[in-house]
């Protein structure tokens, strides 16, 4: 039987080996690269069982769904990881998991459930552990701000920049400062948010990070100097 391709434009079933839909030419290199991390996943889950570094992988697959533009494929790995350590009683990686879960719930639009996974984080987290301080407090924000709750936004998302100032975690000071200009522009304070931006993008290109890199840009350009956003 010959594996096939869904364009995601119209629907159109392509070989495998297409590079663009047969009916619309759309391209279809996302859905192979979907497919071919889909492949991957299955078999590392299957050849690891349920164990400490399975819910390890897990964090990096779901990581990887993530920045690939699936946070729904992000939290089924995340959630699956997470069970894991907690069926084991394990509180340390599971309060990075479940920060790691907020902010893929967050960027699929589940905000009620965002919020519950970024609380959970934070009763399970000790206070110096840094990555999952400043992880959940991002979808934290992000929720807060889409709900209207500008102030409290921007306070929460002000503590992760703060919280991961000075650390060699390059990737996630940048997306702490993405968050923050992020509630800024919601607040119509685009002004204020160009330069966080800039920070983020020049933390971002140092680390090779290139999807918070793209993020900081898209950011920057929709900032005007008057403090309004571009139309």
């Amino acid at each position: 039987m010959v594996d096939m391709l869904t364009c995601a434009v119209c629907g159109e079933q392509n070989p495998e080996r297409a590079r663009f839909c047969l009916n619309c030419g759309a391209s279809l290199a996302s859905e192979q690269r979907r497919g071919a991390r889909k492949v991957v996943t299955v078999q590392i889950a299957g050849k690891l069982g349920p164990n400490r570094f399975a819910a390890l992988c897990s964090q990096f697959l779901g990581q990887v769904e993530r920045l690939a533009g699936d946070p729904a494929a992000a939290a089924r790995w995340l959630r699956w990881g997470a069970g894991i350590l907690e069926r084991m009683g394990e509180r340390g990686l599971r309060s990075e998991l479940t920060a790691n879960l907020a902010r893929a719930l967050a960027d699929a639009g589940h905000d009620d459930e965002a919020l519950e996974e970024a609380g959970r984080s934070g009763e399970l987290a000790v206070r110096d552990d840094l990555y999952a301080q400043v992880e959940r407090r991002g979808p934290l924000a992000a929720v807060l701000a889409r709900r209207g709750r500008l102030e409290a936004a921007e306070r929460v998302a002000g503590e992760a920049v703060e919280l991961g100032a000075g650390s060699d975690m390059l990737g996630m000071q940048a997306g702490a400062l993405l968050d923050l200009a992020g509630v800024l522009r919601l607040a119509g304070r685009s002004g204020e948010a160009a330069p966080l931006a800039r920070q983020a993008l020049a933390l971002a290109e140092r680390k090779g990070h290139l999807v918070a890199a793209a993020r900081a840009r898209e950011l920057l350009a929709t900032a005007q100097p008057g403090g309004t956003a571009a139309p």
